[in-house]
């Protein structure tokens, strides 16, 4: 099996976690953690993100020490040397994860497409597939130009959310006590649940090992990128999460279908089509980001005889 080129660096590298990780989960998830937890939503995020953290750190570590494109089987099997199982499963779960993660995500994609151009639901899955069809072409043509791509739709992910930072922060506050939490539920237990629900947000930093094969010095890039990845979204998700609650209650968060457009409108109406927009580049950028960390993984799991090497 021929090797794959060494062409990513810790840039490139982590501008792919930071576009796996953001997605679309925060565009919904922030309303139905803040349904529960309150204006409060704030501490939630905060502690999902120390245990995406800590999570991240393992993996970081793991990186380290075994830099390959098949990342968790090769992390199972060294631990669980004597039976083969645990590995095998491990592999393959993530391998089936990265294909449904961007089937889902293709499918958001021509919701929010048809939705933009009026167009019938009838027209998802032919979307769908065009998406999937499109993204799989630039996955084969080279990881350099699946990286670049990536980076600039994470770019606009980024900016978007940003902007929506920038309305809560500059935009009057509706109440002054603004950060408190749901008085019907205790705060500890919703902080707790409210992480639980949010944590889905933080998920796809676990992919980024899969690219350890096509970047310079992996050893050292891969777990630096990791990190760095979970740190930048961290940032990004806790002033969202500010910012909102300045803008929208916590009842209207939780009732909405579109949280974070609602409430952008609240300071700027036009704000709810241009994030409708940025949806698209959100999810099909987790939509090649999936498929790139999964066709990596495969190749991986190839060069360690769980697939056929032919494949």
């Amino acid at each position: 099996m021929s090797g794959l080129k060494r062409e990513l660096g810790l840039g490139y590298a982590t501008f792919f976690g930071v576009g796996l990780i953001l997605g679309a989960g925060i565009y919904v998830l922030v309303g139905r953690a803040a349904a529960l937890v309150g204006d409060g939503v704030w501490a939630s995020v905060a502690f999902s993100a120390v245990i995406a953290l800590s999570t991240a750190f393992s993996y970081a570590e793991l990186s380290s020490m075994y830099p390959t494109a098949a990342s968790t089987h090769t992390y199972v099997r060294a631990a669980f040397p004597r039976s083969g199982l645990p590995a095998f499963l491990a592999g393959w779960l993530l391998f089936f994860g990265g294909v449904a993660g961007a089937a889902t995500a293709s499918l958001g994609f021509a919701s929010y497409f048809s939705k933009l151009l009026g167009l019938s639901p009838g027209w998802d899955v032919p979307v769908s597939v065009a998406l999937l069809s499109a993204l799989t072409l630039l996955n084969w043509w080279g990881i350099k130009e699946s990286a670049t791509l990536s980076a600039v739709f994470t770019l606009i992910e980024a900016g978007g959310l940003l902007l929506v930072s920038a309305l809560g922060l500059l935009f009057p506050v509706r109440e002054p006590g603004y950060l408190s939490f749901n008085p019907m539920v205790n705060p500890l237990l919703a902080i707790m649940v409210g992480a639980a629900i949010f944590y889905f947000a933080y998920t796809g930093f676990e992919y980024q090992p899969t690219l350890s094969e096509e970047t310079a010095n992996p050893e050292r890039v891969i777990p630096k990128s990791i990190v760095l990845a979970v740190a930048v979204t961290t940032a990004i998700y806790l002033l969202v999460s500010i910012s909102v609650v300045r803008l929208m209650s916590w009842e209207e968060l939780g009732e909405s279908k579109a949280p974070l457009a609602d409430a952008a409108s609240r300071a700027w109406p036009q704000a709810f089509h241009a994030l409708m927009a940025i949806a698209l580049f959100a999810t099909t950028n987790t939509v090649l980001g999936f498929l790139v960390s999964s066709s990596r993984l495969a190749y991986g799991l190839a060069k360690e005889g769980v697939l056929w090497e032919g494949l």
